[in-house]
């Protein structure tokens, strides 16, 4: 499975390479989980001032089919453990939605 080395010292990714590893890694788990699912939001909707929507940093996927809480909170897991620290991942069991957006949490620096 794809994954970007987190921590410390950890791949640090421009925009472009984070949104590509978004959609491989998110392809990836529902693959693995063998889910039918969508990208439902983009830079389009209504969304909260300040979304990260509206710059192209965020994206939502939807699963097109009931799946239990356990199978959700493992896919937000491992998309989390596979895309690392700068990004934001936030699984909404009501409405089947995963929620990930890139925000850097480290500057892009020397480091030391």
């Amino acid at each position: 499975m794809f994954r970007i080395k987190s921590g410390p010292y950890g791949a640090r990714l421009s925009p472009l390479a984070a949104i590509a590893a978004m959609f491989i890694v998110v392809k990836e788990v529902m693959d693995y989980h063998g889910l039918d699912y969508e990208m439902s939001s983009a830079m389009e909707g209504e969304h909260m001032p300040g979304s990260l929507h509206f710059v192209g940093m965020a994206y939502d996927w939807t699963v097109r089919e009931e799946i239990t809480e356990l199978i959700g909170n493992d896919i937000s897991r491992r998309v989390k453990e596979n895309l690392g620290d700068d990004f934001d991942i936030i699984w909404k069991q009501s409405s089947r939605r995963l929620h990930i957006e890139f925000q850097p949490k480290r500057s892009f620096g020397r480091l030391g």
